[in-house]
C-alpha cells in the first residue's frame, strides 16, 4: 500500500494515533510501480504498449505534467520493443533515470538491445510483467522460466540482474 497518492481510487480514511487523519491507496502493482519510479525521480519512459504491462504507461500518462513530479520530462510511446530499448539505452547514456516496461514476447525482443547496453554499463531500469499461469504440460504448479531467462539475459554477460517474483513481493 501506498501512502497518500493524488490519484482517483478506493481509499479508506484511517484515525491515526495523534488524531490526524490517513488516507490509503489501494493500487494494483502496475500502478504502484509507475508511483515508485516517479517518486524515485524517473526522468523518462519509453515504451511499446503491451498487455499486461499497459498500467504502467497509463499510470504515467495522467501523471504527465504533474508537478508533483517535476523530474519527469519524457513520455515516448515507441514504435516497437526494439526502438523502445534503443531509445531508453540512449537515455541511459546521458545520465537521466530511464525505464521501459514490457510483457514476455517483449522482453526477448530487447535482448540484442540489453547486451549492448550490459557492454556500456548504463544503469536503466525494463520491467517485465507477466501474467501468472501454469506451465504447459504442468498444469499443477506455477511456471519459473521466465524469472530464470531474466537471471541469463543478454548473451550471459549481465551480471547484475535483480528479479523479484509474485511470491517475493
Amino acid at each position: 500500500m501506498l501512502l497518500g497518492l493524488s490519484r482517483f481510487c478506493n481509499s479508506r480514511d484511517q484515525e491515526s494515533e495523534e488524531g490526524l487523519t490517513i488516507q490509503r491507496d489501494f493500487l494494483k502493482g502496475n500502478e504502484a510501480l509507475a508511483y515508485g519510479a516517479l517518486r524515485a525521480g524517473l526522468n523518462a519512459y519509453f515504451a511499446y504498449p503491451i498487455t499486461p504491462s499497459s498500467e504502467i504507461p497509463e499510470t504515467l500518462a495522467k501523471e504527465f505534467r504533474n508537478p508533483n513530479y517535476r523530474e519527469f520530462k519524457v513520455f515516448l510511446q515507441a514504435a516497437s520493443e526494439l526502438e523502445a530499448i534503443n531509445m531508453v539505452i540512449g537515455a541511459a547514456s546521458t545520465g537521466v533515470k530511464v525505464m521501459t516496461a514490457t510483457s514476455g514476447p517483449g522482453f526477448s525482443l530487447k535482448q540484442e538491445g540489453l547486451s549492448y547496453a550490459a557492454g556500456m554499463e548504463v544503469p536503466f531500469l525494463v520491467v517485465d510483467v507477466n501474467r501468472a499461469g501454469h506451465e504447459r504440460r504442468r498444469t499443477w504448479r506455477v511456471s519459473q522460466h521466465r524469472p530464470c531467462t531474466k537471471l541469463r539475459t543478454g548473451d550471459g554477460i549481465i551480471s547484475r540482474t535483480g528479479v523479484l517474483t509474485r511470491i517475493q513481493v
